[in-house]
């Protein structure tokens, strides 16, 4: 999948699958443009990519939204009573409805709306709840969960994002991708 002279905006991107997918896009020869509010750690993630750029823009401004991709989560189709997240859940479960309408109302501009549906994944955001030197050990905890029998990598996101973003799925809008080590397919 070759991604020269495309443009890929991104969220979320100075750390876990938001960074990975910036990074994996921008090896595959996309210009970046990595959408943020955090001046420093957006201009340190777009100097280590080769053709990136940060804008600051602030996300609940409508008109700041130039470009769009969609993590969802394996959460918004399923509850987990050891994970009690249901704002978290119904949050995600929002953002599958407005990919699928995306889909439908920009699909005559040509425009593809698609996002994926990860299960447990290794990323920084659980150091906001559980200490850093922890992390590790608590996600751990959850390899079981998954069927595959190990959780994510964001990586592994990434590329679930960069062949959906491809001329691959030319054919594919309002498709949510579950990304989720097979949880969805069932457990033991």
């Amino acid at each position: 999948m070759h991604f020269a002279d495309s443009i890929a905006g991104i969220t979320g991107e100075t750390s876990g699958i938001g960074f990975a997918t910036a990074k994996l896009l921008d090896q595959a020869g996309a210009h970046t443009v990595l959408l943020g509010r955090d001046i420093e750690k957006g201009e340190a993630a777009a100097r280590s990519l080769t053709n990136g750029v940060f804008v600051q823009t602030d996300l609940s401004r409508g008109g700041d939204i130039p470009a769009i991709v969609n993590i969802g989560s394996m959460w918004a189709h399923q509850a987990v009573k050891a994970t009690p997240s249901s704002a978290y859940s119904m949050a995600k479960a929002g953002l599958h409805a407005l990919t699928q309408h995306l889909a439908m109302e920009l699909a005559e501009y040509l425009i593809r709306a698609n996002t994926t549906a990860p299960a447990v994944v290794e990323t920084p955001v659980y150091e906001a709840f559980i200490p850093r030197e922890q992390v590790s050990t608590a996600l751990q905890g959850f390899n079981a969960f998954h069927p595959i029998g190990r959780i994510g990598q964001a990586g592994e996101v990434a590329h679930a994002v960069k062949f959906l973003l491809s001329d691959d799925t030319a054919w594919t809008t309002g498709a949510v991708l579950n990304v989720d080590g097979g949880v969805m397919a069932g457990r033991n």
